[in-house]
């Protein structure tokens, strides 16, 4: 499948599962991402973690070994302040990590837990039953609620995932019968059309990612290349029994060396 990737211009990568599992980067992906480099591809990474600032992001790839500063890295996180503000709700309730709510109120939200105008609940890693229980009384008060993303789970390194906003949203879907009036994350395609491609072409893209309700429905919402890799939660049963047809499948992005 040599040159599977001829006229591709822009490749676009998820971290946890995709290329590395929690510290520890997969086999073939450092080759993989030099080679594009070396070419002069433009290389993107787009994760729905918003337990992290993209500047963490970036020092992340840079732990890896990687050239992180031929690496964009996009997040939900600036969509989400984007939005917000134009809607004129800056003053926000969020459950977010003490990192990314500074990241927040550089990005010109303020928090607030006693009259805020919205809600946003982002992967918060530090998360109580004393949040939930504020920003469930906020929503059976009226207040406009989003989320940053919709993954349920997060694959770490040690060979399992842990509960992420996409279980969150469950939790309080049960609890007050709302859904996010909004996310901002994949597989929104507003998330590259905003950053990535603004010229609204796809037909140069590549998606590489491991969860098909996320990464590669965003491939399918834009109409760009996609691969699934199975280093993460999808696994080939899952895959099999999904009905879903990612345009390339395989076991990691190692397999994907030979294609370039």
């Amino acid at each position: 499948m040599s040159g599977t990737f001829d006229g591709k211009k822009k490749f676009i990568f998820d971290i946890d599962g995709t290329i590395a599992l929690g510290p520890v980067l997969i086999d073939g992906a450092k080759e993989f991402i030099e080679r594009l480099e070396r070419a002069g591809r433009e290389i993107f990474i787009l994760t729905n973690n918003t337990s992290k600032t993209p500047r963490v992001c970036s020092e992340q790839i840079r732990s890896y070994g990687l050239n992180a500063d031929a690496i964009r890295v996009v997040t939900p996180l600036d969509a989400c302040a984007r939005h917000l503000i134009s809607k004129g709700l800056e003053r926000v309730y969020w459950a977010a990590v003490p990192e990314v709510g500074d990241y927040l109120t550089e990005r010109g939200l303020r928090f607030d837990d006693e009259h805020p105008q919205a809600i946003l609940l982002a992967f918060d890693k530090t998360v109580t039953y004393e949040k939930f229980q504020t920003i469930t009384r906020l929503i059976h008060e009226g207040t406009p609620y989003y989320a940053t993303h919709i993954d349920i789970v997060c694959p770490t390194e040690l060979g399992y995932s842990i509960p992420d906003v996409g279980s969150f949203i469950e939790l309080l879907r049960l609890t007050t019968g709302k859904t996010p009036l909004a996310t901002f994350g994949k597989p929104n395609p507003s998330i590259l059309t905003e950053t990535v491609v603004e010229d609204g072409r796809f037909d140069d893209v590549v998606i590489i990612g491991d969860r098909l309700y996320t990464d590669i429905k965003l491939a399918e919402n834009c109409g760009a290349l996609s691969v699934l890799v199975f280093s993460g939660e999808t696994t080939r049963e899952m895959y099999a029994a999904s009905g879903t047809a990612a345009d390339i499948a395989v076991d990691s992005i190692a397999d994907l060396l030979s294609m370039l």
